[in-house]
């Protein structure tokens, strides 16, 4: 059984979402991608206040963690 992308899925929901942003006045500059399917560990990047993730090559970590999430 193949695992479903959801890390593409979120992907195509955050385009989908920019582009009306846009549609709607929206600057492009000040759009959020956060991510609203991310799965996974988040850490501060280099000891400053900015918080990061690190996406696993072809997403297959976060894609598991989807899968196998109850």
């Amino acid at each position: 059984m193949s695992t479903k992308n959801y890390m593409a899925e979120n992907q195509r929901i955050l385009d989908e979402w920019q582009k009306a942003f846009e549609k709607n006045g929206g600057n492009a500059d000040n759009f959020s991608w956060d991510g609203i399917l991310f799965k996974g560990e988040v850490y501060r990047e280099g000891g400053s206040d900015n918080w990061v993730r690190k996406e696993s090559d072809n997403d297959t970590v976060e894609n598991e963690l989807w899968d196998n999430a109850p």
